[in-house]
């Protein structure tokens, strides 16, 4: 029977411990991880569920113990951690450096698609339409923002999950922008200014491994408010909605935005990629996410892979699993050898 070790940040855990100043947005509920823990047992996978933050040594006893096992094991990986550049490459980094298959893409990709403003920049070498972009690396450092750049959307350029985005993140002139900076925490630069996209808001789903990727449909989002922030994202619910009823054009358009995007960077796994149109309707890309969420309850992954395909959540899963283990027995080598 093969192995599966569950690796992830809970959200409770993280509320609980004071050590924690920011970041648990993009932890997992632990429902969630308890449904996904006995979705991928149904399969036929022995799951043990690891929580890194909590316990480090617990983890590197574990994963000494599965080592003999290692061709049979896969790490699954959900940990988010925080403030750290690298955070989202921990596992795969570790998984690589032990000779374990892992979910999702390697920890050079990682890091590179974490800050936003330079994947956004390779990006646009592709053809793809991006907003242009300011980068304020402290507090106080306008003088490089000129006045016809405004409107402005304002966002930590390392963050996901909305972290660090309020109303407050539209800025109309020199005066709000020192305002949302004076507001925002240290830890959340540098940040990133966008010129503002006021249409519609848009997330697509890639599946598979280099050489055959398959794109869910692109779903437009809808919130309350006026920002999909910090305040609508939850772990408790999910007040966004995702409507799967787009004209064929501007489908096809975003679907292959995020196909080019993905040959390009050469993904593994899975990844969530986010547009919004401009004045005129034409989609610009906003940013991609190579560790997205997968709960059952208030993640758009599942809920675009499940209007694509004909499978649900679980095939879904077997699905993510199975891209794992054939990357781990196509790679030519890896230092922990097999």
């Amino acid at each position: 029977m093969a192995n599966v070790l569950l690796l992830a940040d809970m959200y409770e855990t993280g509320q609980n411990n004071a050590s924690v100043p920011l970041g648990l947005q993009e932890w997992e509920s632990e429902k969630s991880i308890v449904y996904l823990k006995q979705c991928i047992a149904k399969l036929g996978y022995q799951v043990e569920v690891l929580e890194p933050f909590t316990d480090k040594k617990t983890l590197l006893e574990c994963l000494l113990q599965y080592l003999p096992l290692k061709q049979e094991t896969i790490l699954f990986n959900l940990v988010e951690g925080f403030a750290s550049p690298n955070r989202r490459a921990w596992v795969p980094a570790l998984a690589e450096f032990l000779g374990f298959a892992y979910t999702g893409s390697n920890a050079a990709l990682q890091i590179s698609t974490l800050d936003k403003q330079s994947t956004s920049k390779l990006v646009g070498q592709l053809g793809i339409p991006i907003p242009k972009s300011y980068l304020l690396q402290e507090r106080y450092s306008l003088s490089q923002v000129p006045q016809s750049a405004y409107p402005l959307f304002v966002k930590p350029n390392r963050e996901g999950s909305g972290m660090g985005v309020d109303a407050a993140s539209i800025v109309e002139g020199a005066s709000t922008l020192q305002k949302k900076i004076v507001q925002t925490p240290k830890d959340y630069f540098p940040l990133l200014l966008e010129a503002l996209l006021p249409g519609k808001e848009y997330t697509v789903g890639i599946l598979g491994n280099p050489g055959s990727y398959q794109v869910t449909k692109v779903a437009h989002v809808t919130y309350p408010g006026s920002v999909y922030g910090e305040e609508v994202k939850s772990k408790t619910e999910m007040p966004e909605r995702l409507w799967f009823v787009l004209e064929a054009s501007q489908q096809q358009l975003i679907q292959h935005y995020a196909l080019r995007l993905a040959n390009r960077l050469q993904l593994t796994g899975y990844a969530r990629l986010d547009f919004k149109d401009d004045a005129e309707g034409r989609p610009h890309f906003l940013e991609v996410n190579l560790t997205p969420g997968f709960s059952r309850y208030y993640s758009s992954f599942p809920i675009c892979y499940e209007a694509s395909f004909s499978g649900g959540y679980s095939e879904m899963l077997a699905i993510i699993l199975r891209l794992a283990m054939e990357n781990y027995r196509k790679r030519p080598s890896a230092y922990g050898i097999r």
